[in-house]
């Protein structure tokens, strides 16, 4: 009886395990002060466990929240790529329906019925950027990015710089390993944060419940959280004809 309760708890924690942890990159150790590195093991072991967002291909997630511009309840579903600049969001709202994809070649946006192309130079940018972005680099630090390195700065912030130097993005993240606030840029421009509600979950995953940009623009509740380990389905990023 107990070989076989032990063969029947094996074949469940391989179930929920997902594909092997050979299709993933091979984990390293991430660079940085000791309490940087600590805040990060933290938070992503808060969050389900390094292993498991270093095997992940795309995160589904699904919002319900509100745009202060049109001032309007909205819900977003979108599929994120965290190893390719892919994403494919659809929102919803009273007064929108608007879907935007990026590939690995282009992108489109429909809003309206009508599909109008990503500038090429705007698609450059994002395929420059696409590893900086707060769910993207979740997987980045996940998996010890050789070209990453973190440093700490009381009271809560991990600061993450690249190869050269420069900073790209930021977490606060406390003691007990709760991602508060995420943000990037310096200029009023470019400056993009975010703060997050206390973790809850969601199957095997543990995420924020919410989250809100700092000048409120977007506010917004979390439905549904899923790490998927293959790519974004090919249909989600195919222009329509």
């Amino acid at each position: 009886m107990f070989r076989k309760n032990a063969l029947y708890l094996a074949i469940v924690l391989v179930v929920l395990a997902g594909p092997p942890f050979a299709a993933a990159e091979s984990p390293a150790e991430l660079r940085g002060d000791a309490e940087a590195v600590e805040r990060v093991s933290l938070m992503l072991d808060l969050m389900g466990g390094a292993e498991l967002w270093a095997r992940s291909k795309h995160l589904y997630i699904e919002q319900r929240g509100w745009f202060a511009g049109p001032s309007e309840p909205a819900t977003e579903q979108a599929w994120r790529s965290l190893t390719s600049p892919a994403r494919h969001s659809r929102i919803v709202g009273r007064h929108t329906d608007t879907t935007h994809v990026v590939g690995e070649t282009g992108g489109w946006t429909r809003r309206k019925g009508e599909i109008t192309e990503m500038p090429g130079d705007e698609h450059a940018r994002r395929s420059e950027t696409w590893q900086n972005s707060s769910y993207v680099m979740l997987r980045q630090l996940a998996i010890g990015n050789p070209s990453l390195h973190v440093t700490f700065t009381e009271p809560h912030r991990v600061r993450i710089f690249d190869e050269s130097g420069a900073e790209i993005s930021w977490y606060d993240i406390n003691e007990y390993g709760h991602w508060m606030k995420w943000g990037r840029g310096s200029e009023p421009d470019t400056r993009l944060e975010y703060v997050y509600g206390p973790p809850r979950d969601f199957g095997i995953l543990r995420f924020p419940a919410w989250g809100a940009a700092t000048d409120a623009s977007w506010r917004y509740e979390y439905e549904t959280v899923e790490l998927h380990f293959e790519p974004i389905p090919e249909h989600l990023l195919k222009r329509p004809d």
